[in-house]
């Protein structure tokens, strides 16, 4: 891992570490939703906006063997949970 992703002010770190906790209502939904698989691509979509500040829709298609999922999940995740903003096609981290 790269050691600029361990850059960050605590506040924010603070900030996606409940943000992926088990504990976190929306986490509760995606894995009642979608089970552990829901959990990983969401993670991953996290971890990857953290180091890459955003993606563009189009390119989801590009992370799915990354993340060992289907572009239908990666794109349900992004659309229908309180994680991500999409702004001109743009997916940023919600925060």
């Amino acid at each position: 891992m790269d050691k600029d992703f361990y850059k960050d002010d605590t506040e924010e770190q603070n900030y996606l570490i409940k943000l992926i906790s088990y504990d976190s209502m929306d986490m509760k939904r995606i894995l009642l939703d979608w089970g552990i698989q829901g959990y990983g691509v969401t993670v991953g979509l996290i971890l990857y906006l953290k180091k890459h500040s955003f993606l563009h829709l189009e390119n989801i298609d590009l992370l799915v063997s990354d993340l060992k999922t289907s572009d239908f999940l990666i794109k349900k995740i992004i659309e229908n949970y309180n994680f991500f903003t999409i702004d001109n096609n743009i997916v940023k981290i919600k925060i």
